[in-house]
């Protein structure tokens, strides 16, 4: 019961960073996240949760000091040689291959793409990976997560649509006007 509290109180954090204004406060807030899921993971006795706790909190940092080191590829390197050292350390059958393949993937995600295929993978990918990983690992507030990061991606889709269409009515409106 402990763990899962514990686990609620990280969420807590994790929504907090999606109203971040700024990319310091978003990352500092996630780096809080997984701080506090690596104690939930560790309560479940699930060392693969809570070694991927690790790399996100590592990357949240890299990416929250924001130097030429921690912008590089070499920094991008060093944090994928953890993730699969520390998935093979912490190895425990088929599904403890998802976390990891989701911190590798997602890394490299996060330092080459945009907002929109961060989202699409987020939805498609990494919150599926996880939570079947959750359900596994009896971790109740990580599925809530998962499902609470998959219901922020459909909002950011559903407020982009509507300001794309917005944008195209005002450009029409503008049209209309100039032909006039």
């Amino acid at each position: 019961m402990i763990a899962q509290l514990i686990g609620v109180i990280a969420t807590a954090f994790l929504l907090l960073s999606f109203q971040a204004k700024t990319k310091k406060k978003l990352y500092l807030l996630q780096a809080t996240f997984s701080a506090i899921f690596i104690v939930h993971f560790a309560l479940l006795h699930q060392p693969v949760g809570a070694a991927m706790q690790v790399v996100g909190l590592l990357r949240c940092l890299f990416l929250f000091f924001d130097t030429p080191f921690t912008n590089s590829k070499t920094a991008l390197v060093i944090l994928s040689v953890i993730t699969v050292g520390l998935a093979a350390f912490t190895f425990d059958g088929f599904i403890s291959l998802f976390p990891p393949a989701v911190l590798f993937i997602s890394t490299f995600i996060m330092w080459f793409c945009d907002i929109k295929a961060i989202k699409k993978c987020q939805f498609f990918m990494f919150s599926p990976l996880w939570i079947i990983y959750d359900i596994t690992a009896g971790s109740y507030s990580g599925i809530i997560n998962e499902l609470l990061a998959m219901s922020s991606v459909v909002i950011y889709w559903v407020r982009s649509r509507n300001s794309e269409t917005s944008q195209v009515k005002i450009k029409e409106e503008e049209l209309a006007t100039e032909s006039n």
